[in-house]
């Protein structure tokens, strides 16, 4: 919503929040294990006051902030394929998600992914309130302000790259590990040998 005024913005969020809360009551008759688990809104008189969700632990990008994780819980070949399970159920629908991104994926308490925010999730070739997170859209795409599979598709495979990565730079913190435990135990040798 860059460029907006604060009059347009105030305008513009009970909006955003009735065209989510629609979009949860349609997923809602069409569940996938990969989709947020909706429950239903709060309403205030006849004003949607909140969306009620399933709560997960923590998101894709929370789990690589958090410190180090351990090496059975990073699989990125089967949360790529929950991810493109999840996309495809809403392009089979007619639905793009439009904003696909780590803090828009939930990891379950299965360690399973679950993809969230439904706020810019249209029909094909619906015009874009919000054209998706920075970074994870292709900002060059003559169409970025329309809903459609491209852009999904452009997602998917910016996060399985930055997952791809994610996992080479723990496997090169565990190589580095292993290296520094490997010289200690040299150094340890080295100082009894001198002792002898």
């Amino acid at each position: 919503m860059i460029g907006f005024e604060d009059a347009d913005v105030a305008r513009t969020i009970p909006q955003i929040l009735l065209d989510e809360a629609k979009m949860l009551e349609f997923l809602k008759q069409h569940h996938h294990p990969n989709l947020v688990k909706y429950h239903g809104c709060i309403l205030k008189g006849d004003r949607i006051a909140g969306l009620v969700l399933e709560k997960y632990p923590k998101t894709l990008q929370q789990h690589f902030e958090c410190g180090p994780c351990d090496s059975g819980d990073f699989d990125v070949s089967r949360w790529m394929t929950g991810l493109c399970s999840g996309i495809d159920h809403l392009h089979s629908l007619g639905l793009a998600h439009n904003d696909l991104n780590p803090m828009n994926i939930a990891l379950d308490r299965n360690n399973d992914v679950v993809i969230l925010d439904f706020g810019s999730c249209r029909k094909f070739g619906e015009e874009l309130i919000s054209a998706g997170t920075p970074g994870w859209f292709d900002d060059d795409s003559p169409d970025w302000a329309v809903s459609a599979k491209t852009h999904d598709e452009f997602a998917l495979r910016k996060i399985e790259s930055w997952l791809q990565r994610k996992r080479l730079k723990r496997r090169d913190g565990e190589q580095r590990l292993e290296f520094c435990v490997e010289s200690k135990r040299l150094e340890m040798l080295k100082s009894e040998i001198v002792s002898i």
